[in-house]
């Protein structure tokens, strides 16, 4: 299995009624099974290092109407030194180092008490080198624009709600690294493609 460590920090501050600003900063150690070993067989475990950082502000700009700008930077990389097998070749092909930033945008509006909507425009930029069958390969960077909105309806006094959503509006293809080492299923952040989705909550 996957062993991890993980230090934090994160302050917040309340700018009068209408704004927030914060900042998080995080790094995280993990010995992964398998992943980043000379072979598939055996006990190796690999080291790996991730950093996940974080600044936003949000603000109410009327009572109907709240944006919401932030940063993102996330790496994750393969400490080779720390490799039980003492070598950084794989089978398999995995990101040996892997640098995010994102720069998302958001607005929400309040349409009737029961009806909002929302609007996000993403900039994301990656730089990426992998192993490929022990061999490094250098993919060098990629960049795009991803544009998603979504429409919601509060039913039964907020209990129950239902939500349409446009992801990728404007069908935008490129090439995204994903860093999930453990191949958990987890919902996407955005998609290489353009994808409606509805979805229904409720509490009871």
């Amino acid at each position: 299995g996957t062993r991890s460590w993980r230090r934090a920090l994160a302050v917040d501050q309340q700018l009068g009624d209408a704004n927030k600003v914060g900042a998080e900063w995080s790094m995280r150690s993990l010995d992964v099974a398998k992943v980043g070993c000379l072979a598939l067989s055996g006990s190796c475990i690999a080291n790996w290092r991730e950093r996940a950082h974080r600044a936003y502000w949000s603000g109410v700009i009327t009572p109907t109407l709240a944006l919401s700008a932030e940063w993102r930077y996330e790496s994750m990389r393969l400490n080779e030194d720390f490799s039980t097998t003492g070598g950084a070749s794989n089978s398999l092909s995995v990101p040996l180092r892997t640098r995010t930033e994102q720069w998302p945008v958001r607005a929400w509006w309040h349409i009737t008490p029961e009806f909002s909507a929302s609007f996000e425009e993403r900039r994301v930029r990656q730089d990426t080198v992998t192993l490929n069958t022990g061999a490094i390969e250098t993919l060098g960077s990629t960049h795009f624009w991803v544009s998603s909105a979504s429409i919601r309806q509060r039913l039964d006094n907020g209990n129950y709600w239902w939500e349409l959503a446009v992801n990728n509006i404007f069908n935008q293809h490129f090439l995204y690294q994903d860093t999930n080492l453990a191949g958990d299923p987890r919902v996407p952040e955005f998609w290489p493609t353009r994808m409606l989705t509805v979805r229904l909550n409720g509490q009871w």
